[in-house]
């Protein structure tokens, strides 16, 4: 199972393509959401005696939403917004988004139940750092909750009304 956009969809024997979002709109959607679930479905069903496989790629923030409880969709889309709209660099994007995630962060990994993972990155991040990388998946999160709540402070000016889920989640989270 792979999350794609739209536009890379095709019919394949073994791999399901799903379109997790249109092409060229790097934002989650709810069909990423759709298959961040599936995916996070597969994983926690493998078996020791299984190896999973794990492609990811610049981009893959946007096609692997899974909000944490507490958070929805669209606050998660008002946040890529406004941190995007406001000079955010990907660090910093990617500090948040991991924070809110169920996925990113290092928790696919966690919620892998394969006996071995192997996971090749193709990155489109200076400096290559893995945790930043699609928001790093398969990688332990280098930065905490605090530090993605202070990115949000500094990018909403404070108005925690844009997002009350997520600035409520990370408050709890930065304790």
């Amino acid at each position: 199972w792979l999350n794609v956009p739209a536009d890379c969809v095709r019919e394949l024997s073994s791999i399901h393509l799903h379109p997790a979002r249109p092409a060229g709109i790097n934002e989650p959607t709810e069909a990423g959401v759709i298959g961040a679930n599936k995916i996070l479905e597969i994983v926690s069903s493998l078996q020791p005696n299984d190896l999973c496989f794990c492609l990811i790629s610049g981009g893959g923030s946007a096609l692997l939403p899974a909000p944490v409880d507490g958070v929805s969709l669209a606050e998660k889309q008002t946040i890529t917004r406004l941190l995007s709209a406001g000079g955010a660099n990907i660090g910093e994007l990617n500090t948040v988004r991991k924070q809110l995630s169920q996925i990113k962060g290092g928790r696919l990994a966690s919620r892998c139940r394969a006996g071995q993972m192997l996971t090749l990155i193709i990155s489109d991040v200076l400096g290559d750092p893995l945790d930043t990388i699609a928001s790093g998946p398969t990688v332990p999160d280098s930065h905490t909750p605090a530090e993605a709540l202070a990115i949000l402070e500094q990018y909403s000016g404070g108005n925690e009304s844009i997002a009350p889920g997520a600035f409520a989640y990370l408050r709890a989270a930065a304790l």
